[in-house]
């Protein structure tokens, strides 16, 4: 398996376990134990260039997440949006 087809199944791992878990897991905990929640399934879940990965429950359900937990996701969504990857292309693209 190669890195990119590694990242695509451990992102909709991810998905599955934000569909299903009423609870945090141990690394989300640990995340904002270290004030890095940026770092987690579900903050990339709310980046516009994964919501394909994700499908609108799971999104909810992210975005609700890190806001009980504190996490400024308005603040994170602008901060990202100024850097998106390079490979993508936003739909409403120049």
């Amino acid at each position: 398996m190669n890195a990119e087809a590694a990242f695509i199944a451990e992102i909709r791992e991810g998905t599955e376990r934000l569909r299903r878990a009423d609870t945090v897991s141990h690394g989300f905990t640990k995340l904002w134990e270290h004030s890095r929640l940026a770092m987690s399934v579900e903050a990339l879940a709310i980046l516009q260039w994964y919501a394909s990965l994700f499908d609108s429950e799971a999104i909810s359900r992210a975005r609700r997440r890190l806001l009980d937990y504190g996490f400024v996701v308005d603040a994170f969504l602008t901060a990202q949006s100024a850097r998106p990857p390079s490979w993508w292309q936003d739909e409403a693209g120049p």
